[in-house]
């Protein structure tokens, strides 16, 4: 990682999106994220579910609005967190949102299901020990044969791909709430689980 690179840069990109996160292009595949989801996974709307990393409760509103009543969603970013309650609200469908660490989750054996979906947290952390505590948590929450539902960027994409470390790196340039414009660096390790942008993939514990 370059010696300039905020380690946690994560914190202050998401914080500075705010709502304004469900702008990006790849946001808009929700619905039908959701509905495969239920028809693979998540076929019983009392389920207790976990977002991890939910952001702005996109992928958790949309499920609470078709029902799923046990929702509980998850962000290190208060601005996301915020943002997701509004939505909810405005929706009137309740979901249990918490501004909280991925990597420390205070659920034991609670969960039937676990969401962590574009990037929610996975990936984005300073290095794969901070990766792997995720998992942990997460397979921590969920209860005995309980779904973990996971999606990773792999390195079939347009970044500098450090083959030595699995990381690439690259700037992303977003607008501020204030209306000025600001560029990241971000570096994170990537997935070889499929030949497109999006790799998915599913574990039962």
């Amino acid at each position: 990682m370059s010696e300039s690179m905020n380690p946690q840069w994560y914190k202050e990109l998401f914080e500075e999106m705010g709502i304004e996160y469900e702008d990006y292009p790849f946001t808009k595949g929700t619905e039908n994220e959701v509905e495969w989801m239920i028809k693979e996974y998540l076929t019983n709307s009392k389920m207790k579910i976990l977002d991890v990393g939910c952001g702005t409760g996109r992928h958790a509103i949309n499920l609470a609005a078709k029902g799923y009543k046990n929702i509980t969603a998850i962000d290190l970013s208060p601005g996301m967190i915020g943002a997701a309650k509004k939505v909810a609200r405005e929706k009137n469908v309740p979901v249990d949102f918490r501004i909280c660490d991925a990597r420390e989750l205070p659920f034991e054996n609670k969960f039937d299901a676990a969401l962590c979906l574009c990037e929610g947290a996975f990936g984005l952390l300073e290095n794969d020990a901070e990766n792997y505590k995720i998992l942990s948590a997460v397979h921590q929450s969920l209860k005995k044969h309980g779904i973990f539902i996971l999606t990773t960027l792999n390195l079939f994409r347009d970044a500098e791909f450090d083959p030595m470390t699995c990381r690439v790196a690259m700037d992303v340039e977003i607008t501020k709430k204030d209306g000025q414009k600001k560029d990241y660096q971000m570096q994170r390790p990537q997935s070889y689980l499929s030949g497109t942008k999006m790799g998915a993939g599913t574990a039962r514990f």
